[in-house]
C-alpha cells in the first residue's frame, strides 16, 4: 500500500538537493571500486608469486642436464612431497575453517564444498606423477587464493548492503530499520544466470588452472629446457592471472551493484514510493543513457518502481537509481472508479460547430483560443477509445512550449520538476496555461488544481472524451486530499451524488479558497 510522502519531501528544491547527493554517491561507489581493485589485484599477485616460486622449486628438482623430459614428469612422488602435499592441504582447510567462523551473515558463512570439492581430486591426482604433483600444488595455491579473494568479496557486499540498507532508512525516514543479516545473505548468494558470484570465481580459477595444465604439458612434450620452460610457464601465469584478475575485479564491481541497487528497491517499495529516477554513471554506456534519458511522461529517467530497468544493465554497469516523487499523480481520476460515459471520441462531434464554440468563451485572444482547440482535437484524436493522456503547456499567445504523452492506457500523465521550474523562470508564474483529456470524462480532480497552482498556470483546461470542456484555476495553495476527499463524501451515503454533481458541490464549497471552475 502506497504510504503518503512527507510534506518536506513534497517540494522542488528537497530533489534538487536528493539528486545531487545520489550522483556523490555513484562516485563515491567508483571510488570505493578502485579501491578494491587494489584489494584484488594484491591477492591475484600474491598467488603469481606463489605459482612461480612452485614452478621454480619443482622444475629445478626435475632437471636432468638442464632439460626436462615426459619421463622425469611421470616419475613417481615421493613420501616426503606427499607428506608436504597433505600438510599444505590441511593448512588451507584450517584456514578455509576459520574463515567460516568469522563469516558476518549466517547465508555467507560457508563455501566447504567449492574447497573439498577441490582438495579431494587434487589429493587423489597428486599421487599419480610428478606432473599431477605440480599441477595439483598449483591448485592448491589457487585455493588459498580463491579463498581470500571469496571471502573478502563477501565481506565487502555485506558492508556495502549494509550501508546502503542504513543510507536509505536515513534519505527515506525509516527510524531503527532494523539489519536482516539473513536476508541480506540471500540477496548477496542470489544466482543471476544460474550462478552466484562466488561460484563464478571459483570457475574462474578452474579455467585458469586448466590453462596452465595445457602450459606445462606443451613444455614437455617439445622437450624444453629448465629454464625455457620455467621462463614460458611463467610468462603463461601472468598473462592468465592477469585475465583472471580484471574478471575478479568485474564480478565484484557488478555484484555490488547489484546487491546495493536490490536493497535500495525493496526500501523503495517497503517505504511506499511509487516513483524512482534512475541515474546515470559518468561514463553510461548507449543503453544506460538511452533509460536514463527516456521521458514516459513524468520527466527524463523516471519511472514506476515496478517498471525500472533491472540495475546492473550489463557487467561494470554502475548506475543507480533513487525516490523520486511526482507531484501530479491523479489518485482519484487513476483509481477508474467513476467515470462519466465511456472513453470513446465521436470524431464528427469534434468538428462541429457546437464543440467549436465552446472554445471561443476560454479568452479574448482568438488566437489562443484556436490553438487550444487545436491540440484537444489532436488529443481525443490520439487518445480516442483509451485511458491514455496527453498534455500541452502553452504560453499566453498560445504558442505550445511543452508536450508531454502518457503511457498507454494509464490514467495519468505528469511534467518533471526540472521542466516546471525551466518554465517558469523564462515565463513566471501567471504566463503558462496548461490543457490535458479525461477519457473518465470528469471534472478536474484534486490533482489538477494541485498542479495548477505549482505550474503557476493562468488557468487550465481539461477537454473531456465526451467533448466536455472545463476550464479551472487556483489562487491559493492547494493540498489535492482536500478536495478529493470531499468529492468522495458526496458520492457516498448520505448524499449520494452522481459524479459531476458532487465535483460542482466541492468547487462551490471551496470557492472562498481560491478554486474556480467552469464548464464551458
Amino acid at each position: 500500500m502506497t504510504k503518503k510522502i512527507p510534506k518536506n519531501r513534497q517540494n522542488e528544491q528537497y530533489w534538487l538537493n536528493r539528486e545531487k547527493q545520489q550522483q556523490a554517491y555513484i562516485d563515491k561507489n567508483l571510488a570505493s571500486d578502485e579501491q578494491y581493485n587494489k584489494v584484488i589485484q594484491a591477492q591475484y599477485d600474491s598467488l603469481l608469486a606463489d605459482i612461480n616460486k612452485r614452478i621454480d622449486s619443482e622444475l629445478s628438482k626435475l632437471a636432468n642436464e638442464n632439460r626436462i623430459s615426459i619421463a622425469d614428469m611421470r616419475a613417481k612422488v615421493s613420501q616426503t612431497d606427499i607428506k608436504q602435499f597433505e600438510a599444505e592441504a590441511k593448512r588451507v582447510v584450517a584456514q578455509a575453517d576459520k574463515m567460516r567462523k568469522q563469516g558476518k551473515s549466517p547465508k555467507l558463512a560457508d563455501w566447504s564444498q567449492e574447497v573439498n570439492d577441490r582438495l579431494r581430486l587434487y589429493n587423489a591426482t597428486m599421487r599419480i606423477n610428478r606432473l599431477e604433483y605440480l599441477k595439483a600444488g598449483i591448485g592448491l595455491d589457487m585455493i588459498t587464493a580463491g579463498l581470500q579473494v571469496d571471502s573478502e568479496l563477501r565481506d565487502k557486499l555485506f558492508k556495502d548492503a549494509t550501508k546502503e540498507q542504513k543510507r536509505q532508512a536515513g534519505i527515506l525516514g525509516e527510524n531503527n530499520a532494523h539489519i536482516d543479516t539473513l536476508a541480506i545473505g540471500n540477496i548477496i548468494l542470489a544466482k543471476t544466470k544460474s550462478n552466484n558470484f562466488s561460484q563464478r570465481i571459483w570457475t574462474n580459477m578452474d579455467v585458469l588452472q586448466a590453462k596452465l595444465s595445457q602450459t606445462i604439458m606443451a613444455g614437455i612434450t617439445t622437450g624444453q629446457s629448465y629454464d625455457e620452460m620455467a621462463r614460458r610457464l611463467k610468462t603463461q601465469v601472468s598473462k592468465d592471472v592477469k585475465n583472471v584478475t580484471y574478471a575478479t575485479q568485474r564480478i565484484a564491481r557488478t555484484e555490488a551493484a547489484r546487491v546495493q541497487t536490490e536493497i535500495t528497491m525493496n526500501s523503495l517499495k517497503r517505504n511506499g514510493y511509487d516513483f524512482c529516477k534512475w541515474y546515470k554513471e559518468p561514463s553510461a554506456c548507449h543503453d544506460c543513457a538511452l533509460i536514463g534519458n527516456q521521458d514516459n511522461g513524468w520527466g527524463k529517467g523516471i519511472y514506476k518502481v515496478k517498471d525500472v530497468p533491472t540495475i546492473p544493465v550489463h557487467p561494470n554497469c554502475r548506475c543507480a537509481v533513487g525516490a523520486y516523487w511526482v507531484e501530479n499523480i491523479k489518485s482519484f481520476e487513476r483509481s477508474g472508479n467513476y467515470r462519466i460515459a465511456d472513453n470513446s471520441v465521436d470524431i464528427n462531434y469534434l468538428h462541429s460547430k457546437e464543440f467549436k464554440s465552446k472554445f471561443n468563451k476560454i479568452s479574448d485572444n482568438s488566437e489562443l483560443n484556436s490553438q487550444i482547440q487545436k491540440y484537444a482535437v489532436a488529443i481525443l484524436t490520439h487518445r480516442q477509445g483509451t485511458d491514455g493522456e496527453d498534455s500541452y503547456i502553452f504560453n499566453l499567445s498560445g504558442k505550445v512550449i511543452n508536450k508531454t504523452f502518457g503511457r498507454p492506457n494509464n490514467l495519468e500523465v505528469g511534467v518533471s520538476k526540472e521542466r516546471v521550474q525551466e518554465l517558469l523562470g523564462k515565463y513566471g508564474r501567471g504566463n503558462l496555461i496548461g490543457l490535458h483529456n479525461h477519457p473518465t470524462n470528469i471534472p478536474p480532480t484534486g490533482s489538477d488544481f494541485m498542479a495548477a497552482g505549482y505550474r503557476g498556470y493562468r488557468f487550465g483546461i481539461i477537454i473531456c472524451h465526451n467533448g466536455n470542456l472545463y476550464k479551472y484555476k487556483i489562487e491559493k495553495p492547494f493540498q489535492k486530499h482536500v478536495f478529493d476527499k470531499n468529492v468522495e463524501k458526496y458520492l457516498s451515503p448520505p448524499y449520494n451524488l452522481d459524479v459531476e454533481k458532487a465535483f460542482d458541490k466541492v468547487v462551490s464549497e471551496l470557492e472562498r479558497f481560491g478554486v474556480k471552475c467552469e464548464k464551458l
